[in-house]
């Protein structure tokens, strides 16, 4: 195969452990290039190890990582020239300004000072950064020096954005800015791997996903297959007696799946005559109910199934 026709990462085999903790777990996966593919996971899961792996910044116990077709052990230094890597943790100079935070980013990867004023004034207009240039790294609200933070690694054009958690912890503003951001690296044809806890953000943006589960991939699908094949609908009923509520509903509906934690019951109800027959049993019970909605197929659902949550 020609390095031209490789996917954008392809991952072989990929295995971290650190002593007796085992974080990755023979990971595979091989990502198309100009798709936008999301990891997604609860915490711990591995997902930050694996973009550190995939951007060669930490070994791998075993495995391979090729990005457009390089080998990223071999030739690490490489790689990261056409990666953009956006970390979980902001990576501003705070005694910087935000036009010499960008500018300095682009100056590391190689561009020219001139070329650096050029992007830095079009990487500032497309995040909103503009209005701040020249207020300092200190000055800046959590949801600016993320925006920064993802400038800076957008600054060298690179081919391939990952990105950690880009709109965890940021204002309203923020975030749409990042999405805009996203959506316009789609159209200009860029490979975009990230991870994210807002499941609907990545409803919206992600081609495809995959679910890392304890160092383990348990599943990579598109996204449209991966709903409609995981997800179910269901019915959540809150009550400060749910034990109670569970009896009566499943006396009610023996061969339907029923769950309850906390105070909160779900009931799945592929068949339609299942909602029915909850409000019927509900309307007939004196007990408390505190609330009562109907949950239609989404990411979220098919998630929290794979990762074995009810």
């Amino acid at each position: 195969m020609d390095v031209t026709d490789e996917p954008a990462v392809l991952v072989d085999g990929l295995r971290k452990t650190y002593g007796s903790v085992r974080a990755l777990n023979g990971v595979d996966l091989a990502i198309g290039r100009g798709e936008i593919f999301g990891l997604l996971g609860r915490n711990g899961a591995g997902k930050s190890t694996a973009l550190d792996i995939i951007c060669g910044l930490v070994e791998p116990t075993a495995g391979r990582v090729r990005v457009f077709g390089t080998d990223v052990r071999r030739n690490g230094r490489s790689v990261r020239r056409r990666i953009g890597y956006v970390p979980q943790d902001n990576t501003v100079y705070l005694a910087m300004t935000v036009r010499q935070n960008l500018r300095f980013a682009a100056i590391v990867r190689g561009m020219s000072r001139r070329g650096a004023r050029q992007r830095a004034a079009e990487v500032m207009e497309r995040l909103g950064l503009g209005p701040i240039a020249d207020r300092g790294g200190a000055k800046l609200s959590g949801g600016e020096r993320r925006r920064l933070t993802i400038g800076m690694g957008i600054m060298h054009a690179p081919p391939l954005m990952v990105l950690d958690e880009p709109s965890t912890g940021v204002d309203i503003d923020s975030r749409h800015a990042i999405h805009h951001l996203l959506r316009e690296l789609r159209g200009e044809g860029s490979t975009i791997l990230y991870t994210t806890h807002h499941l609907e953000e990545a409803e919206t943006f992600c081609d495809r996903i995959a679910v890392l589960d304890h160092g383990t991939i348990l599943v990579t699908a598109d996204m449209k297959s991966f709903v409609a094949d995981y997800a179910s609908p269901y019915c959540e009923i809150v009550s400060d007696e749910a034990a109670a509520v569970a009896a009566l509903l499943r006396d009610a509906l023996p061969d339907t799946a029923i769950t309850v934690r906390d105070r909160r019951i779900r009931v799945a109800t592929e068949q339609a005559e299942t909602v029915t027959t909850v409000v019927r049993v509900l309307g007939a019970s004196h007990l408390p109910v505190k609330d009562v909605r109907s949950v239609p197929v989404s990411l979220e659902n098919a998630f929290l199934r794979t990762i074995g949550q009810p």
